[in-house]
């Protein structure tokens, strides 16, 4: 039988290290054999902890395609398109054009705009696709201007919940 501590690292490394299906079974199956308790503290992290993804990225490009032709609202930071997608979670997607510079510089900008929508995600009306295009003077400007702006675009765009409302 595997010690406590022997097993909560074997399932840390299964759940953050390998994404095998097949090896995840293996060990499944191995420790529904050796203890209940363990294939119990198993379904608890894979239901609490991996399902609980805040929201889906977008990544089609004929998703995106569909939300440009959309109409959107816009200030100096970005271009704010979004569109009702008929599931209860929102997805966002964020484009940052080669214009605005390197890969480092791009990626900064969009980990910037991915954590503004993460710190306030539970004050958008779910059920709605979102695509964020970041303009030039995102990538230089303070995170609070970014956060302002994103959420006055997301007000027009009327995916705000009214005020001291949250989504769950």
């Amino acid at each position: 039988k595997l010690s406590g501590y022997t097993a909560v690292a074997l399932l840390a490394y299964i759940f953050f290290f390998r994404h095998d299906a097949v090896f995840s079974r293996l060990v499944y199956v191995y420790f529904f054999v050796v203890s209940l308790d363990l294939i119990y503290l198993f379904n608890l992290l894979w239901k609490y902890i991996l399902l609980k993804r805040p929201a889906n990225s977008l990544k089609k490009n004929h998703i995106f395609r569909k939300l440009y032709s959309s109409k959107g609202v816009a200030n100096s930071y970005f271009v704010l398109y979004a569109r009702h997608n008929r599931s209860e979670n929102n997805r966002i997607g964020i484009t940052v054009s080669k214009k605005l510079g390197h890969a480092v510089v791009r990626n900064r900008t969009r980990r910037r705009i991915r954590e503004i929508y993460r710190l306030n995600e539970e004050r958008f009306a779910p059920g709605w696709d979102i695509v964020v295009v970041a303009r030039t003077r995102a990538v230089e400007a303070p995170f609070g201007k970014l956060t302002g702006a994103f959420l006055s675009l997301a007000q027009k765009s009327g995916l705000l919940l009214p005020e001291g409302e949250v989504t769950k």
